[in-house]
């Protein structure tokens, strides 16, 4: 199962459930990627913009405030 995740079987029943050959290193860009990226939940509801704003002014004070934070 992917970290953080649910198997994308589950949503989909038709995707194969099988693990991957690949072996960590092999492809070092997009494990790098992978580790640097921040998944945030969909939002497309008119009541989820409050939250969807919520998370707007934090990664903006993460970013002005990232020396302290360090």
């Amino acid at each position: 199962m992917p970290e953080g995740g649910i198997h994308p079987g589950t949503p989909f029943p038709g995707y194969p459930n099988i693990r991957s050959r690949y072996r960590e290193g092999d492809f070092p860009v997009a494990e790098k990627a992978h580790t640097h990226t921040i998944e945030l939940p969909v939002w497309h509801r008119e009541q989820d913009l409050e939250l969807a704003e919520q998370y707007v002014s934090a990664a903006r004070k993460a970013g002005e405030c990232h020396k302290e934070l360090v």
